[in-house]
């Protein structure tokens, strides 16, 4: 029988051990926060692909006024591959731990509970 696991005890070790067996070479640094009603887990990694997201916004406002060249069009493509890859990599972070968080939400309305809850964000390494 799996044991639950106690959301707001210090797992930050098993949190780390589960992410380096899964991720060997990668840096993680992990923040955690109690706070009335609730406690956040917020994970750093070097995994993110850094994204420039003002370019972005250039070339989608080229791309609607006068079109794109072709290194141009190759470059916007290449910078949404790399937000693809960084939600995935988000989702499968938050999937792995999936045990270390828990977020209660109103089943009619879908808002957020208040208290109780342990959140988990996953972060680039540089906003650490």
């Amino acid at each position: 029988m799996k044991q639950e696991i106690n959301v707001f005890a210090n797992n930050t070790p098993a949190i780390k051990r589960i992410l380096k067996e899964r991720f060997p070479r990668a840096t993680f640094r992990i923040r955690t926060q109690n706070f009335s009603g609730g406690k956040s887990i917020d994970i750093y990694t070097d995994l993110f692909r850094k994204i420039d997201y003002d370019r972005k916004r250039e070339l989608e406002f080229k791309l609607q006024d006068q079109g794109l060249d072709n290194e141009e069009y190759k470059e916007l493509q290449r910078i949404e591959r790399d937000i693809a890859w960084n939600r995935s990599l988000e989702g499968n972070i938050k999937k792995l731990l999936k045990d270390f968080w828990s977020v209660d939400y109103d089943e009619f309305t879908g808002e957020v509970l208040s208290g109780g809850n342990c959140y988990l964000s996953v972060e680039p390494l540089d906003r650490f």
